[in-house]
């Protein structure tokens, strides 16, 4: 009787494909997947900021060419450093 193998199917039932196993170890990763939800409701988070407040988000923590301190922020939106800070 001949069984047939998946040439496919590797070492502890992996497949044989590099993308593919990369994508597995990271679904697999619960630190990666940690991360990703981290990310994902940071997203959401952002998109439900008005105005003033992407622009305080985006002064302070995204915008990596400046360092923009609390009273350049209010500045640049007519506000005290209490309104913000």
């Amino acid at each position: 009787m001949h069984k047939e193998t998946d040439i496919n199917i590797g070492k502890y039932n992996r497949i044989s494909d590099t993308t593919g196993n990369k994508a597995i170890i990271l679904v697999e990763d619960k630190n990666y997947q940690h991360l990703k939800n981290v990310i994902t409701t940071l997203e959401q988070l952002y998109k439900e900021l008005d105005h003033d407040q992407k622009t305080i988000v985006d002064m302070r923590y995204i915008d990596k060419q400046e360092a923009y301190e609390w009273q350049h922020v209010a500045d640049k939106l007519y506000m005290s450093t209490k309104g913000i800070a």
